[in-house]
């Protein structure tokens, strides 16, 4: 009894152990900075107007059609797919209109299995093991039936192509596209294909192109007032007040254009700073400790990015890495890296190079990672050579033999 007394005082308000972190804490809301938060309102950029039509015409003219939305990285393309998704489906409650968003990631699709496994959840579907994938698209029609739209956003497409094949990633759009012709469905599905491969409509097979009445729009980076805007947003719901100035927002727009101009970048710079100051005991943002964030935020980003590539890929980078260091040339020969560079690393690291068609394809795909640009050059003395420029500083990788 004396026990369960001495927990009980100890279990009081004033002897919690987050009381001295309560009045410390910077923050009124750490949640604001997350990834995935969409803000009640986000920063308009006139490039957003077509996905607002996008969603307007599949509401009012039941329209099926595809949205491409191509951008850099923290461009806002994804925030802009979710966020006026939101906002369609207020307008549709309202209204009394029937609409289902469907969000999936790509990067999370290991097979067409699991892609519509992946539709069904969203449905809050289970499914049973044993299924065949003509029953999970029938079941899929099933339970569109009960919505007039389906609007279905595909997260980092160009993913779906890495992994699961040209024929079969065109497939699976393909199925989508068909089902309300194919099997008297009064629902429309339209989706939103949202990319950082400027060339993904081009993986696009015609019959898939034609049905999905494809439309693109290509976002830019975020200038740095814009991105001052969206920091904006974030400090004044997520930061106490007096913690930080308009100024500071400005740098932390400024150092982030020094890098890669991504919004996300931005907030999580701005984040990691506030998290700086708080654990030194100060209230007040600085330059300073925006300037600390800065190098360590850049680590965090490039350590996420490297766990998230495949040894293939981590020795194809550390080929291109080792080139970009041992010549000034903005442009790289990717034909001489293979030749001269690639082939002997691998030998070092006791590992078999991937013969030049494998090698090539890496490469491609390096640039849905934003870390390489390709480039196709006709030689003056006819044919092509393949180019590519790196996005990255080669000594911060730290790829080592």
């Amino acid at each position: 009894m004396a026990l369960n007394t001495e927990i009980a005082e100890k279990d009081t308000p004033d002897q919690t152990p987050f009381k001295d972190l309560e009045k410390r804490t910077i923050f009124k809301n750490l949640s604001v900075f997350d990834t995935d938060y969409i803000p009640d309102e986000i920063f308009v950029r006139r490039e957003f107007q077509p996905v607002v039509r996008f969603y307007f015409d599949c509401l009012k003219f039941v329209l099926q059609q595809a949205l491409v939305i191509i951008g850099p990285t923290g461009s806002g393309k994804t925030l802009a797919a979710r966020y006026y998704g939101r906002e369609a489906l207020q307008y549709a409650a309202k209204r009394g209109i029937s609409l289902k968003i469907v969000y999936i990631n790509s990067r999370e699709i290991a097979s067409p299995y699991v892609f519509w496994q992946e539709i069904l959840r969203n449905f809050d579907l289970v499914t049973p093991k044993g299924l065949s994938i003509s029953d999970l698209v029938q079941r899929f029609i099933e339970v569109s039936r009960g919505a007039r739209h389906v609007v279905i956003i595909l997260d980092e497409v160009e993913k779906l192509f890495t992994t699961l094949g040209h024929d079969k990633a065109n497939n699976i759009l393909y199925i989508l596209s068909r089902l309300r012709s194919n099997h008297n469905l009064e629902t429309a599905i339209s989706m939103i294909l949202v990319s950082n491969n400027a060339h993904l409509v081009d993986s696009l097979e015609s019959p898939v192109r034609s049905s999905l009445n494809v439309q693109t729009l290509a976002i830019g980076s975020y200038s740095p007032d814009e991105l001052t805007g969206i920091l904006e947003n974030r400090a004044g719901k997520g930061l106490k007040e007096n913690t930080w100035n308009p100024g500071i927002l400005r740098c932390v727009a400024a150092k982030t254009v020094q890098f890669n101009s991504d919004a996300r970048f931005a907030i999580r710079l701005l984040k990691n700073a506030a998290l700086g100051v708080e654990s030194e005991g100060r209230e007040m943002i600085t330059q300073e400790a925006v300037n600390k964030a800065f190098i360590a935020t850049k680590t965090e980003i490039e350590r996420d990015l490297l766990a998230r590539l495949g040894t293939s890929q981590l020795m194809v980078l550390a080929a291109i890495s080792r080139a970009a260091q041992g010549q000034k040339d903005r442009l790289i020969k990717v034909g001489q890296v293979y030749k001269n560079i690639y082939r002997s690393f691998c030998e070092s690291q006791g590992r078999k190079p991937l013969v030049y068609s494998q090698f090539l394809s890496i490469v491609s795909g390096l640039q849905n990672y934003d870390l390489v640009n390709n480039f196709v050059e006709r030689r003056r003395t006819g044919g092509f050579i393949r180019l590519l420029e790196i996005n990255f500083a080669p000594e911060s990788l730290k790829i080592t033999s």
